[in-house]
């Protein structure tokens, strides 16, 4: 399994790299693009869209229920903030990625998605990510395997149905 990440931080341009990576959406890419208000959010998509096509090629397709599929193998594609995460396994696959640094009533939101006991703000992104990971994942059974990297601020958790060995690398797009 590969684990690619991307720091929007990094993008030191961000108006010139948004102009120059937007021309390459397809249409139905362009107008959900247009639609976003949030800068941050549009940012967060190209790198996404850029990740799957440098990774995947054209050959993915979105399901109404807003998964990506693949006939290379599987994906799963989270961004928080700053960070956009692609998985990429031949197994089935889901991956999210949370700012560990925003307040949040954790333990409400815990109690609210029967998430079990949240003592801590660890406890809680780490429960947190893995409901949001397994949900990517589509899977039903209790068997998950679950993997939690760090990154600076953030916390990463990689879903499974079974124990695979992770590679992450940086991923800075081309048109930055």
């Amino acid at each position: 399994m590969n684990i690619f990440i991307t720091d929007l931080a990094k993008i030191s341009k961000k108006s010139i790299f948004m102009k120059k990576a937007a021309v390459l959406l397809n249409q139905r890419d362009k107008r959900r693009f247009d639609a976003m208000t949030c800068v941050n959010r549009k940012l967060q998509f190209l790198v996404g869209r850029l990740m799957i096509d440098r990774f995947l090629g054209e050959e993915f397709s979105i399901q109404k229920s807003g998964k990506l599929v693949s006939k290379k193998g599987y994906l799963s594609l989270a961004h928080s903030k700053n960070l956009v995460v692609l998985a990429l396994s031949d197994a089935p696959v889901g991956v999210d990625v949370e700012y560990t640094l925003t307040k949040r009533n954790y333990r409400k939101i815990c109690q609210f998605l029967h998430l079990g006991d949240c003592h801590d703000p660890k406890d809680f992104y780490k429960l947190f990510t893995m409901y949001e990971a397994d949900y990517k994942l589509g899977a039903t059974t209790k068997k998950i395997s679950h993997m939690f990297f760090l990154q600076k601020d953030y916390l990463i958790c990689v879903a499974g149905l079974k124990e695979v060995a992770c590679q992450v690398y940086e991923y800075f797009p081309d048109h930055c």
